[in-house]
């Protein structure tokens, strides 16, 4: 156990070195190829031994609804900052379980801890819609085009909208972070015939678009030259069954990590796994974090982290607490 510790410990003091680099329809698209499956068994290794220590409070951020109650954070990082920020995030509203105030907002700040709506922006940046809900956005950097690309699901249930029956995975881009493009649609699935995929992760690198979707039971992968137009989708190999997850690209070990939640439900853990390939993936059995005892005590719910040069591993966690509400946290552990 002892080597195996010290094991994970190198292997995360080397990520915290960098865990990021820095039409109205669309065709449907599906799983497609075989899983490939690994004939050696990975070696299992405990994740961030001593685990991330619980946040004592919730941090503030606005909502258009006056709540301040969020979940879903997605965080995009500029060490020189980019349009007056350093950081720029991505959330959603959830008011209680409200699904329907799930409109993507976005959000910037200097430290990481006092957030704004960036003067001139206004949230959400999605309507309301007119049946079902939006959810789950995942904010990514461009530097090809120099812009914010904000990806968000948009579902629209025959149970809730009478003759639609669609899964949309849906984008909108910025050059400054205040205006944004009108959305449009990359990809849509009919969910009476596909999977109902959530929590789309996007990485960009090597002047290409990554993107991760996962149904809870099966997790799939997909890719794109511009951030429109995506391969079919994939499947990967992981012996888990992540719900909500967030994705990065570690350079120093040429490696995915991510950070995902292990349950839907009350007790909710965030865990770690980490690929080579973006396909095959090894999950850790411990938790980075688990329920705490305050505002974040009934379940941890969808993350999202950065590392600095200092070796700091830092995670903003998504959590709800006992009596119902959700927040966005910050924590970090210095790891090296």
């Amino acid at each position: 156990m002892r080597r195996a510790t010290l094991v994970l410990v190198s292997l995360l003091g080397l990520m915290a070195l960098s865990c990021r680099d820095g039409g109205e329809s669309a065709s449907p698209t599906k799983p497609t190829g075989q899983v490939v499956v690994s004939t050696t068994e990975p070696t299992k290794t405990e994740p961030l031994p001593a685990g991330l220590a619980n946040a004592a409070t919730h941090q503030d951020i606005p909502t258009y609804d006056g709540s301040g109650q969020v979940v879903h954070p997605d965080i995009v990082y500029f060490p020189e900052g980019w349009r007056g920020y350093k950081y720029w995030m991505a959330v959603t509203p959830n008011y209680y379980d409200s699904a329907g105030r799930e409109n993507p907002h976005v959000v910037a700040s200097d430290d990481g801890s006092s957030w704004e709506a960036p003067p001139g922006l206004t949230n959400p940046v999605v309507a309301f819609p007119p049946c079902d809900h939006n959810s789950d956005p995942d904010i990514v950097y461009s530097p090809r085009s120099d812009e914010l690309y904000l990806y968000y699901m948009e579902q629209r249930r025959a149970e809730y909208c009478g003759t639609t029956n669609e899964n949309r995975l849906r984008l909108l881009r910025s050059s400054d972070g205040i205006h944004w493009e009108g959305s449009q649609a990359v990809i849509s699935w009919d969910v009476a015939k596909e999977p109902l995929y959530l929590s789309p992760a996007v990485v960009y690198r090597d002047g290409r678009f990554e993107l991760w979707l996962t149904t809870g039971d099966e997790v799939v992968r997909a890719t794109s030259e511009d951030g429109v137009s995506w391969s079919p989708l994939e499947p990967v190999s992981i012996d888990s069954a992540p719900w909500h997850f967030d994705i990065a690209y570690v350079k120093e070990r040429s490696e995915y990590w991510m950070l995902f939640v292990d349950s839907p439900v009350a007790g909710a853990r965030l865990r770690l796994a980490t690929s080579k390939n973006g396909v095959n993936w090894t999950a850790y059995p411990d938790a980075v974090l688990s329920p705490g005892s305050g505002w974040d005590g009934e379940r941890i719910y969808r993350s999202t982290f950065l590392c600095d040069a200092g070796g700091v591993f830092r995670v903003w966690y998504s959590a709800k607490s006992g009596d119902g509400q959700w927040h966005v946290g910050y924590t970090e552990k210095t790891i090296r």
